[in-house]
């Protein structure tokens, strides 16, 4: 008896004890589901940012709680390993910089319902040529495009005409890379701002049959910034000649990174409603548009690729900033100007655009000497390079250095091939790599831009053909003849002058001839800094110079810019095309950095995947960064 009762109250005490213990278990669980459903509502919704703080490390990393609570009351006692991005706080503490990334992103997560309710209202439709689906500016920031989408009963090839104010004006283009269907994808591009648009849609079937429809488009006015562009054209006496396309800008009023096309009249014809930055883009001839959101020089950068309606095609991203250049090589890479560590403008990435991967990267401070300062333009030692053009050639990268007046060429893995600047101050290991001029006339690029590879134009392989902007900023300043003669009141300081220049280089013999020139007969159009040299399709150069006012030592006096002008010139210096840029705006301040003439319609970009996702490389905790 004795023994069974002590076996029932031992029985009792285990039951009692599975009990509690199995209580404490449920109310564990419930605690800890109902806390992290409170930390996840309040991660990003409590007034202490401490709070937010400890609520995000709950939600994605419960390690660091214990020790953001100890240090809270014993600053420095415990160490926090986070997993996590520090999150900008909101909107309104964010910098100009961050701000245009959370732009994009928000313009990223909303373009998927986009697609989905466009994908939802064609299918649904039974649109037809007479009655097609027309959305004007699907994606929100590419007022002057439009969507048309229709079917045919039989596979049918479409091509599209916009009809400008006079004829020179329309737009035409044949959709062959669709080719003969029966859905028809077809992107309305060149349209006029606050007008009754006429676009007539052409189809023909294998037998030669034709049918037309002529769609009226109505757009909105142009957006108040856009209102200030002023843009006066000449035509020389051989306009007939102008080059095909539109003048894509890169950036306009008061330096910013405004992205915009106009015709040869000065009409704007497309448009982005939202800024990037001014550097770091690419139209790609008329392809897409590759542009760069965030860090100028340091701090994240995004580069994103959009169709010419405003459509986000790919992201990726850049841990030291975005400057200057964005080129695309011939194996499907970018190649993008950015910073190392400490430094700026002295780094180059090359990006695989097919997973985002950096593939190679590049460090000058490896290729140029760091300590050489010279001329009128150069930065503190952390921006003694200002890398600002990049280009590849035969497997090897073209670079250009600012503020070391250099045009360099180097192989992926850091060899210097030869140099072209003027060899003053380079100590004797670079000597080697000096080329050296030939022929008459020749003068050095000071301060140069946009170095481009020209046509093998002597059919000769052991040379290379380029173009480029001579700014020529510290030409004079370079001369140390003219500067003792300067000082010594013999000789007034020559006006400056800014060129477009071909050179040849012979790499075999290491030799620079000047092919052609053009700009040191108009010195009105000294440019201190950017500018441009573009090969046309039909031989002409087109420029860009930055017309200034003010001191052009910007190290004693302030500098201002009042406009920029553009130009088409032939080989034998005719102007055929010019264009005087200018703000309305009180502060009179138009500045550009770069101009490309490309037609906006071209066999790459006729065929338009809408509903294709978009592949976004952009890191997870980057993402969580900016709320995402």
């Amino acid at each position: 008896m004795l023994s069974d009762f002590r076996t029932r109250i031992k029985y009792f005490k285990q039951e009692k004890i599975r009990r509690i213990v199995t209580s404490l278990f449920k109310v564990l669980v419930v605690t800890c589901i109902g806390t992290y459903v409170i930390a996840f509502a309040m991660k990003d919704n409590a007034n202490n940012e401490w709070v937010k703080q400890v609520c995000r490390e709950y939600v994605y990393g419960p390690k660091n709680v214990v020790a953001l609570v100890v240090n809270k009351f014993v600053p420095g006692t415990m160490e926090v390993n986070s997993v996590l991005v520090p999150t900008p706080q909101n909107v309104a503490e964010m910098t100009a910089e961050e701000k245009s990334i959370r732009g994009l992103f928000d313009r990223y997560k909303k373009q998927a319902a986009i697609d989905e309710q466009l994908k939802k209202e064609y299918e649904a439709g039974g649109y037809t040529l007479d009655e097609p689906f027309l959305v004007v500016n699907p994606y929100g920031n590419s007022p002057l495009t439009a969507l048309i989408m229709f079917d045919t009963e039989e596979d049918m090839l479409a091509s599209i005409r916009v009809i400008g104010k006079s004829q020179e004006e329309d737009v035409s283009f044949d959709f062959e890379k669709q080719g003969y269907c029966k859905k028809h994808v077809i992107p309305v591009y060149g349209l006029y701002a606050e007008y009754e648009n006429t676009v007539i849609i052409s189809l023909s079937t294998r037998g030669g049959q034709k049918y037309s429809r002529e769609v009226k488009i109505r757009t909105d006015s142009l957006p108040e910034d856009y209102k200030k562009i002023n843009l006066i054209t000449y035509h020389g006496k051989k306009s007939e000649d102008i080059a095909s396309g539109f003048n894509f800008s890169h950036c306009s009023l008061d330096s910013r990174g405004m992205k915009f096309a106009f015709d040869k009249y000065g009409n704007i014809r497309w448009l982005f409603t939202d800024d990037s930055l001014f550097v770091g883009n690419n139209y790609m001839k008329g392809q897409c548009v590759y542009r760069t959101f965030g860090g100028f020089a340091f701090g994240d950068a995004i580069i994103v690729k959009e169709s010419y309606l405003g459509k986000i095609e790919q992201l990726f991203y850049l841990p030291n900033g975005m400057h200057h250049d964005l080129f695309y090589t011939n194996d499907n890479t970018l190649l993008a100007t950015t910073g190392y560590g400490e430094s700026w403008m002295d780094s180059l990435l090359e990006i695989d655009v097919n997973n985002g991967n950096v593939i190679n990267n590049v460090y000058y401070g490896d290729l140029l000497p760091r300590s050489r300062q010279i001329g009128l333009l150069h930065g503190d030692i952390r921006d003694w390079a200002h890398v600002n053009a990049v280009v590849e050639h035969q497997g090897d990268y073209i670079s250009s250095s600012n503020f070391q007046s250099a045009v360099f060429k180097h192989s992926k893995d850091n060899h210097l091939r030869w140099i072209l600047s003027d060899p003053q101050d380079y100590p004797m290991y670079w000597q080697q790599y000096m080329l050296h001029p030939i022929g008459d006339n020749f003068e050095y690029p000071y301060n140069q831009h946009a170095v481009e590879v020209l046509p093998d134009y002597d059919n000769n392989p052991d040379t290379v053909d380029i173009l480029l902007f001579d700014n020529g900023s510290s030409r004079n300043d370079m001369n140390q003849w003219l500067q003792n003669e300067i000082k010594l009141n013999k000789v007034v300081e020559p006006p400056l002058y800014s060129r477009l220049v071909h050179y040849r280089i012979n790499e075999k013999n290491m030799t620079v001839e000047q092919i052609w020139q053009y700009g040191k007969e108009r010195p009105e159009l000294f440019s201190c800094t950017r500018g441009d040299a573009d090969l046309l399709v039909n031989g002409d150069i087109l420029g860009v110079f930055n017309h200034e006012r003010g001191s052009m030592d910007k190290i004693k006096e302030p500098y201002y810019y009042l406009d920029t002008v553009y130009c088409e010139v032939n080989r034998a210096g005719d102007i055929v095309w010019e264009c005087y840029a200018t703000n309305k705006a009180t502060s009179n301040r138009y500045l550009d950095y770069r101009l490309s003439r490309n037609d906006i319609y071209n066999k790459e970009n006729d065929y338009l995947d809408l509903f294709v996702e978009t592949k976004n490389f952009v890191p997870d905790e980057i993402l969580r960064k900016y709320g995402y």
